[in-house]
């Protein structure tokens, strides 16, 4: 016999212990409380963890299905049963148990390895891979003005955001989501742009211990029209980063935008994402959604929207 709940706080300590031997030794959400209390406690309204555990007879927690929430649309982190318990099903309990607590408009996944694709539709969730897209550092500077995409201070990101009109597809962003999400990381600094004074854009400089640098198109909030004629300013954003490509993975807008903006779609190129521990590779990311609202029909979509865009390794500590 199992219970599922939500992960009360005075259990985090199992959970991460659980986390380490079920799921990956030494995981940094096994290992670095500042970075599992960012992503995954809730203070207000309840006092929890936004994990979906399952406990035996014994009281030991046998299966754990974490989610990061944004406006109500539901990202889901790490998913994991004990090898040991043979009960079948248990992980789409966690899921079940979720939507029927949540209510959620849609439950999306991000990073998915291969083995479970099956396994997500089976629940009826539609799966793909991430389009990706990257622009090298050219060897002549694109035509175009420089100016449309702007450097900009936390507060004038907050500024722009608030007057960003709510679109018809999921996650729905705020300014409060960029204020919690990036200007308060506790361990990366993202850099934040304007596009056009009408959209913004957050990026994050990634940089191995050899010499390979790159800008990651981590978020984008407003019309993607805005993009329109901008290769030029993401050529300049490229020199003053020092940065030899731009890499960004998205679901949702038209590839044409990107196109138009000066980038390529899953090109031949080696573009990186992965830099803790540097991976010279390009790599695919399967996702999988489930919309659960009948008003909402489309997503738009990208890795830090959920937690592929965390530390891997904080310094200090144990590499794994």
């Amino acid at each position: 016999m199992y219970n599922i709940s939500l992960c009360p706080v005075n259990r985090i300590g199992d959970l991460m212990a659980f986390i380490h031997t079920d799921w990956q030794k030494n995981h940094i959400l096994s290992t670095n409380e500042m970075l599992m209390d960012f992503q995954h406690r809730e203070y207000n309204p309840r006092d929890i963890y936004r994990f979906v555990i399952a406990v035996d007879d014994s009281d030991n927690i046998v299966a754990c299905l974490g989610f990061i929430p944004i406006n109500n649309t539901l990202f889901g982190a790490i998913w994991v049963k004990r090898k040991s318990c043979g009960v079948r099903g248990l992980g789409k309990q966690l899921f079940d148990f979720l939507e029927e607590t949540w209510h959620p408009h849609a439950i999306i996944s991000i990073g998915l390895g291969k083995g479970v694709v099956d396994t997500y539709r089976s629940m009826g969730y539609t799966t793909g891979t991430m389009n990706r897209y990257s622009m090298l550092k050219p060897q002549t500077n694109p035509l175009g003005y420089i100016h449309d995409i702007k450097q900009i201070q936390a507060d004038e990101l907050l500024a722009i955001a608030q007057h960003i009109l709510p679109r018809a597809t999921l996650p729905q962003k705020d300014w409060f989501y960029f204020f919690k999400r990036y200007i308060h990381h506790p361990f990366y600094k993202y850099q934040y742009y304007s596009v056009k004074g009408k959209a913004v854009m957050i990026t994050r400089i990634l940089e191995s211990i050899g010499d390979d640098r790159a800008l990651s198109l981590v978020d984008y909030h407003g019309d993607p029209m805005h993009l329109l004629g901008c290769a030029a300013s993401f050529n300049l954003m490229m020199e003053c980063n020092l940065a030899r490509y731009i890499i960004c993975y998205n679901v949702g807008i038209d590839p044409q935008i990107f196109n138009n903006a000066g980038f390529g779609l899953n090109g031949n190129d080696i573009t990186p994402i992965h830099y803790e521990p540097y991976e010279k590779v390009n790599t695919e990311l399967i996702y999988a959604y489930k919309i659960c609202n009948d008003s909402y029909k489309h997503i738009r979509i990208f890795p830090s929207d959920g937690d592929q865009d965390r530390p891997s390794v904080v310094k200090g500590e144990r590499d794994v």
